[in-house]
This record gives structure tokens, C-alpha cells and sequence, in this order.
């Protein structure tokens, strides 16, 4: 159950904070994308009701991508157009540093909470 608990913990915090840095509230999020073997294994509506993925998100707005680094790789090594927008994104991302914000270790710990049941008193 820890290991859960921090798994929980640890994805849920690093969504909370991008979405705090950014400025973007859970209506403002058009699409999220599960990807890799955790994302393969996860069950969007386990995820959501444990508080892994943000309660404010439609199941619609969330889909399983697979493997997208391998995918990735391969459109770039076969595709001009694609390695050559790839390298545009790249560019303009900015790396934030999740653990060296002064909000993480709160946000962290907050998110570490699983949500009470509807009803339930304690």
C-alpha cells in the first residue's frame, strides 16, 4: 500500500506543480496521455478515483499513447517533417525543476493523501 501511496504521491505532485507553474487549471487541460508500461496498466477511472489524475478531468479527455518514446523515435528517424518538429518542440520546452520549487515538498505531501470516499465521515 505505501509503495502505492507514493506512486501516487509522486505522479499526482508533478501534475499538480506543472499545472501551478503553467498557470493551467484542470478545465484548461484539452488532453491527458498515459503513456509507457505504467500508463498501459492503469485503469483511468483507478487513477482518478485514487487522485492520481486530476478529479477535474473528464475520462474523455484522457488515452492510453503506448510506448510514445519508441514511437517518437521511430517517426523521427523515418520522417524529415516529424524529426524536424521534434526538434521545434524541444527547443521551446523549459525544464522546471520540480523538488527545487519552494511549493513541491507541500504540494508532495498533500497529494500523498488518497481522497475520502463520498460520504464517509472520517
Amino acid at each position: 500500500m505505501r509503495q502505492v501511496q507514493l506512486c501516487k504521491g509522486a505522479i499526482a505532485s508533478g501534475v499538480v506543480m506543472l499545472q501551478h507553474v503553467a498557470g493551467v487549471r484542470d478545465d484548461r487541460v484539452s488532453e491527458l496521455m498515459l503513456a509507457g508500461g505504467f500508463g498501459n496498466y492503469l485503469s483511468i477511472r483507478s487513477a482518478l478515483r485514487i487522485g492520481i489524475i486530476p478529479a477535474g478531468l473528464p475520462e474523455s479527455r484522457i488515452r492510453y499513447v503506448g510506448n510514445a518514446a519508441a514511437l517518437g523515435a521511430q517517426l523521427a528517424l523515418v520522417s524529415e517533417a516529424e524529426r524536424n518538429r521534434a526538434e521545434a518542440i524541444a527547443r521551446s520546452i523549459d525544464h522546471v525543476s520540480l523538488a527545487a520549487h519552494p511549493d513541491f515538498q507541500d504540494i508532495f505531501v498533500e497529494c500523498m493523501n488518497f481522497p475520502r470516499p463520498i460520504g464517509s465521515q472520517t
